[in-house]
């Protein structure tokens, strides 16, 4: 399940900056137009057309589960564990000293310090109180932000690929692509809480909200009104620009919001979206690692740069990262927790088997949004050198 929201979309919003560095990247995608396509969106339509076709239903539940809980392992919990990766490294510098812009600085200890310990004391609170309907606010946050997350990312992947491409989007058609994005979420958002009383995470129940009928209507009537004006000004710029439009990008944006948001308002499509969000974010991080590593090559062969000690050799570096990712993954949604629920005696009584389970994946990802804004935001230069250079 991933929740947090990176902030891809603040990278462009002065397309006239990132232009002279888009043009001298050499490429027109972020691997190869059909691994963008399959990763960013497309697959994931073709995914959810396949399972439709083959029924899926309450029988199916137990299958969707498995795969659900696979593509977790491999993809769902090393997206979130390379958010750290990319957010603490080199942290002292980033949040300590003058390398960044002062506010800047202070965006990394907000998100690096006072965020997580502000998590920790809000739930080591809920715990010590005995209090499993104020816990389960942590999880009513993040529905909240899951959403939200989803449609700045589709949006922010989309304009991403446009600058990269060199084919971009004005001022007037960026605000139609993000107001468009912010009412499909609000939809999204009124109707979750409109068909469902509660929910249940690693059993800790968290209460929604009760939704006037005519403010969903509403809702979606503002949301329909603004696709119409996204249509229109799709279609008018493939035409004017003679068909010269980042489709990979086009299509992240379109799935997220009107494939994605749909299909995690039905439980049996829910456990697998989040892997394909996920798959999306993996496609814009490891262009991002990849790059890295290439700047450190040069750097390493010009002579201005000590030699790693494991390897000079970026494809190692880069198998390294990824590495790293899948197991802190598994140690912080799996093993840690699992441990601790084993160990640590508490309330079973009041909080369930697995109270430690709930609190790391809530956690983890609220926190994740919280690093994701700062690491994608457009005043970083390590993210403009490395996402576009």
């Amino acid at each position: 399940m991933s929740v947090a929201a990176s902030d891809l979309a603040s990278l462009a919003s002065k397309s006239n900056s990132l232009q002279s560095q888009g043009s001298s990247i050499g490429r027109q995608h972020l691997f190869h137009p059909i691994v963008d396509f399959l990763c960013l969106g497309g697959g994931s339509v073709l995914l959810v057309g396949i399972l439709l076709m083959l029924g899926i239903g309450e029988s199916s539940s137990a299958t969707v589960a498995a795969l659900a809980m696979g593509l977790a392992h491999v993809v769902n919990h090393p997206h979130f564990a390379h958010s750290y990766q990319l957010f603490y490294r080199d942290y002292w510098n980033k949040a300590f000293t003058g390398k960044f812009a002062p506010s800047l600085r202070l965006r990394y200890l907000f998100a690096g310090i006072v965020v997580p310990l502000l998590l920790a004391l809000f739930m080591g609170l809920a715990v010590s109180a005995g209090d499993p309907v104020m816990l389960g606010q942590a999880a009513s946050l993040m529905t909240f932000l899951v959403g939200w997350h989803y449609v700045k990312q589709g949006y922010g992947v989309l304009i991403a690929l446009s600058v990269i491409r060199k084919q971009f989007f004005s001022t007037l058609e960026k605000r139609i692509l993000l107001t468009n994005a912010y009412a499909c979420w609000i939809s999204f958002w009124l109707a979750i809480n409109w068909m469902v009383t509660t929910r249940n995470l690693w059993g800790i129940e968290h209460y929604m909200l009760d939704i006037p009928t005519t403010l969903l209507i509403a809702s979606l009537c503002v949301s329909g009104l603004s696709t119409c004006v996204l249509l229109a000004m799709l279609a008018r710029k493939w035409l004017a620009s003679g068909g010269k439009v980042p489709v990979n990008g086009i299509i992240a944006y379109l799935s997220t919001l009107y494939v994605w948001l749909f299909c995690l308002t039905n439980p049996l499509f829910a456990l697998i979206i989040p892997a394909c969000h996920s798959l999306q974010y993996l496609a814009i991080v490891w262009r991002y690692r990849l790059n890295l590593e290439a700047a450190q090559q040069e750097a390493l062969t010009a002579g201005t740069a000590t030699k790693p000690p494991y390897s000079a050799s970026r494809s190692f570096r880069f198998m390294v990262f990824v590495a790293v990712g899948t197991l802190l993954g598994y140690l912080g949604f799996w093993a840690v927790p699992e441990f601790l629920d084993s160990n640590i005696a508490y309330e079973k009584a009041l909080f369930g088997s697995s109270l430690f389970l709930y609190i790391f994946w809530v956690f983890i990802n609220v926190h994740h949004y919280f690093l994701d804004n700062v690491i994608w935001r457009r005043e970083n230069p390590d993210t403009k050198r490395y996402l576009f250079g």
